[in-house]
């Protein structure tokens, strides 16, 4: 029988201030994928507690193909909340009446 043990993140910690703080919004967990980024070295998990505008940068990161989340939730006064894994969005357009429709395929 395999031992679970818990994986290590860098970054902050799940008790953290950044957690608390009233301008907290989101959680995040990613892999960094590239050298030389604000967020660490390639293979580094991080954990982190943002604001608005840190999460649109993570964001961009990960469209830059810089880091990939991995995890990420709302936060609401310290509560974290819709704790769920990475999902792929697709948005399909239903071509007779041109509204789109959204489909969500899980990572595997």
């Amino acid at each position: 029988m395999r031992d679970h043990v818990a994986r290590e993140l860098k970054g902050h910690n799940i008790l953290a201030v950044e957690r608390f703080q009233d301008k907290t919004r989101w959680m995040v967990e990613f892999s960094v994928l590239r050298p030389r980024t604000a967020y660490g070295a390639p293979g580094d998990e991080t954990r982190l507690f943002l604001d608005e505008d840190g999460y649109q940068a993570v964001l961009a990161s990960q469209k830059r193909r810089d880091i990939k989340i991995k995890r990420y939730a709302r936060v609401i006064e310290g509560h974290i909340l819709d704790f769920k894994p990475k999902m792929d969005l697709v948005v399909l357009q239903y071509e007779s009446c041109r509204l789109p429709f959204l489909t969500v395929f899980p990572d595997k």
